[in-house]
């Protein structure tokens, strides 16, 4: 948050720019958490006067909410799918982004569902049938819908 806060005092920017140093922080240790933005915040219900208190209140509906261990959970079935590394918090963050933006930009959150289903569409069936495999044990071992409710 200090970069952040350096950043907007030095005149860079006008808002505090939690999400993009979130995201930078995550690039270089992407492990067992997510990053910042309006889409998730709002999808845990994470409120405040200001971006600072809803970061910090984000981060702690995240603890409360197990998304540690939930992670973890998620990794383990990523881990055995050969074709490429993924992270489970990653997974996470796309579910709460998805859910947050569809109460904030509902027709941006469909065309984002719409491009990845037309991705999926157009894989070799060998490639679609193991996506669709590993989804479906992701989201067996996780219960999405009580992550999402608190």
């Amino acid at each position: 948050m200090k970069i952040a806060k350096v950043a907007k005092s030095r005149g860079h920017t006008d808002k505090l720019q939690a999400s993009a140093m979130t995201k930078f922080s995550w690039f270089s240790d992407p492990a067992e958490w997510t990053v910042y933005d309006r889409f998730v915040a709002h999808a845990m219900n994470a409120s405040g006067q200001d971006t600072q208190a809803r970061l910090l209140n984000f981060y702690a509906a995240l603890e409360k909410r197990r998304f540690t261990e939930l992670t973890r959970h998620i990794q383990a079935e990523l881990d055995e799918w050969k074709p490429m590394p993924l992270f489970g918090a990653r997974v996470l963050d796309k579910l709460m982004m998805l859910h947050g933006a569809r109460e904030l930009q509902p027709r941006w959150a469909d065309n984002t569902i719409s491009i990845a289903t037309s991705f999926l569409e157009v894989l070799p069936a060998e490639w679609r049938d193991s996506v669709e495999h590993v989804a479906g044990k992701v989201e067996r071992a996780i219960d999405a819908r009580a992550f999402l409710h608190g």
